[in-house]
């Protein structure tokens, strides 16, 4: 019977020192008194979160315990029994935000929060949690997929980038001087072949002499080109009845070439696709 008296008064005694006292709380953190008797080894480890999870999870939140290396979120003041701060959040995330709003708001300081001297808390320095409650992930924002672009034959994608930039190069104004357009069309009419060195030499001569291109009529089926010899660049006449010989334009022998003031010269389109021009 005095075994048993014994067991129950030690019971009392051990139940006593076995409960953690709250100090201050709000539903952002609790500070608490770890039960009497607990060895400063204990204190110090991850059971010490056990005696704030309850009052967390009543408030359906995480229990989370801050510390930088070996300065741990207690009372840095505190004689006797250890004195701890834990901090309810949802997240980690959350549990940084609670902190700052506790240390700023109640006046009850610790170790660690002395250590950070203006240093914001990161998520490295909670070295103790009791999920109670599962952390919601955070959604990653996923980029919206553009629409494939339907592939096209490339054969009529090439027709239609070229009728493109023929359209814009007739849409777009032409800075080039008029006397030398008009020219251009004249050697394309006497059957120059465009950008071939024959073609620019003839162009560049009809710009130093006075010619005239006459539009197709009722008599002419195709345009006539009448050049005039000017008696300051009888050299350039000379040269342009060269030019038309090496391209084979045939020409009035009739008449000397010294007597004739002008050239009459008139395009024949031929089978396959050949032109024959005549200058009289």
């Amino acid at each position: 019977m005095k075994k048993l008296l014994a067991i129950i008064v030690l019971g009392l005694l051990f139940s006593g020192n076995g409960y953690a006292e709250t100090i201050e709380s709000s539903d952002k953190h609790i500070w608490v008194y770890l039960p009497k008797g607990i060895s400063k080894t204990e204190a110090f480890s991850s059971k010490r979160i056990q005696y704030a999870k309850e009052h967390c999870t009543k408030l359906k939140k995480n229990t989370y315990s801050f510390s930088m290396g070996s300065y741990h979120d207690y009372d840095r003041l505190a004689f006797g029994r250890h004195q701890f701060r834990f901090i309810c959040a949802k997240t980690k995330s959350e549990a940084i935000k609670n902190y700052k709003f506790v240390a700023n708001n109640f006046t009850k300081d610790s170790v660690y929060n002395v250590k950070l001297q203006g240093v914001e808390p990161i998520l490295e320095h909670i070295v103790l949690s009791h999920i109670e409650f599962k952390e919601p992930k955070i959604a990653k924002k996923t980029k919206k997929q553009e629409p494939k672009k339907k592939k096209t034959n490339s054969f009529w994608n090439f027709n239609k980038k070229k009728e493109k930039k023929k359209k814009e190069a007739q849409a777009s104004p032409s800075n080039e001087d008029p006397k030398i357009t008009k020219a251009k069309k004249a050697c394309k009419d006497l059957g120059f072949r465009p950008r071939s060195e024959r073609f620019t030499d003839c162009a560049l001569k009809l710009v130093l002499l006075d010619f005239e291109r006459q539009p197709v009529s009722s008599e002419n089926k195709s345009p006539q080109i009448v050049i005039h010899k000017n008696q300051s660049n009888t050299n350039v006449w000379d040269e342009l009845g060269v030019l038309f010989r090496q391209q084979g334009i045939i020409q009035d022998t009739t008449r000397p070439a010294n007597t004739r003031t002008n050239m009459r010269c008139t395009t024949t389109k031929v089978g396959f696709g050949q032109v024959v021009t005549n200058c009289r």
